[in-house]
């Protein structure tokens, strides 16, 4: 398309005459400098009209689209665009792709395109040749879309995307992903998709994060394939929301960490003496037991020492039972500092270690 730019005005003439497509040239101001016979057919409306101003025909996404083009032509100088004209009371959607080129001397905008309706895509129809694919794509219920390899330009959004983005068709086709960042910035992996599918052309099941238009941020798998459509190389995307599975996991997670937590409780008040800190009685003697067996196995010698505290029966009766409780913790704290770690500790009886 770009080789237009480099015709001379009577091949350009000639081709706006001939061409079975949307052509219209406009220059940087928005101003139409050139339409074909094939568009002022198609809508049954004179030159002169048409020349009033393009976007005088052009429904409010569409006329901020062009708005886009125009104030970023400088930088990108061709891509993809879908524009919903409004002419005698009838709307039909032309999309297909602009370039940037000069004409009588003038650097002007150069748009070919074809009609499309929702219901009926003229590029996917003929690409599958019928109505399969296009029945595929736009009612599959996983969110899908199509992106240009050339400037990563959104080329096609089917009906769950549209539903899942909170995007309309209208906001976002011919668009790029680098203006329109659907993808979650403080996933790491969403700054590397397009330099993966540069690098492998396929990605398969990779969970990120996907931004919508309202800004809610959704958990998906992406997986990506590199496909062809008139020559021309693109990327298809396949999204499957698993927000709610993740948040399911999160609970999951969350309830079976509780769930230890509470295991682990029940545990230590099963071995252990809530006064003390120390073995229970009946965890000692599982623990003294499990060492005699170890001894007469391994024909080892182990030692048990057996300590109380002296005239702990008066002391108990003369004082409240929170001063004796902490006595007997810091006895217990006493004696662990005393012992190595290899040793067992127990309460054998209120007083007895």
């Amino acid at each position: 398309m770009e080789n237009l730019s480099l015709m001379t005005r009577e091949i350009i003439d000639n081709f706006l005459k001939l061409s079975q497509e949307f052509i219209f040239i406009i220059d940087f101001k928005g101003n139409i400098i050139e339409v074909n016979d094939y568009f002022l057919n198609f809508f049954k409306i004179e030159k002169e009209t048409i020349k009033k101003g393009i976007v005088n025909f052009l429904d409010n996404p569409s006329k901020n689209k062009i708005k886009y083009i125009l104030e970023n032509i400088e930088k990108k100088h061709y891509g993809r665009f879908e524009f919903n004209f409004k002419i005698n009371h009838v709307s039909n959607v032309i999309n297909g792709n602009y370039s940037k080129g000069v004409l009588d001397e003038i650097e002007v905008i150069y748009f070919i395109g074809r009609i499309s309706n929702y219901d009926e895509k003229f590029s996917l129809e003929e690409f599958q040749k019928g109505h399969l694919f296009e029945a595929i794509f736009y009612h599959n219920p996983d969110i899908i879309f199509i992106l240009s390899v050339n400037d990563y330009s959104f080329y096609d959004v089917n009906k769950a995307f549209v539903e899942f983005s909170g995007y309309s068709r209208e906001e976002i086709i011919g668009f790029s992903i680098n203006d329109i960042n659907i993808f979650n910035e403080k996933d790491k992996d969403s700054n590397n998709i397009i330099h993966l599918l540069i690098k492998k052309n396929k990605i398969t099941n990779l969970e990120l994060g996907f931004k919508t238009k309202s800004g809610q941020i959704k958990i998906v798998l992406l997986s990506a394939d590199l496909i062809e459509i008139f020559n021309e190389f693109y990327w298809i995307f396949v999204l499957k929301d698993i927000t709610d599975r993740k948040k399911y996991e999160l609970e999951l997670k969350e309830k079976n960490r509780l769930l230890e937590e509470a295991n682990a409780y029940l545990n230590d008040i099963s071995v252990i003496d809530n006064v003390t800190g120390l073995y229970n009685h009946k965890n000692i003697i599982k623990q003294l037991s499990l060492e005699m067996e170890r001894a007469r196995r391994y024909k080892k010698i182990f030692s048990v020492l057996l300590l109380d505290i002296d005239g702990f029966k008066t002391f108990k009766d003369s004082y409240n039972e929170i001063l004796i409780d902490e006595i007997l913790f810091k006895v217990s704290r006493t004696i662990e500092k005393t012992v190595s770690k290899v040793d067992i500790i127990g309460c054998y009886g209120t007083d007895e270690f």
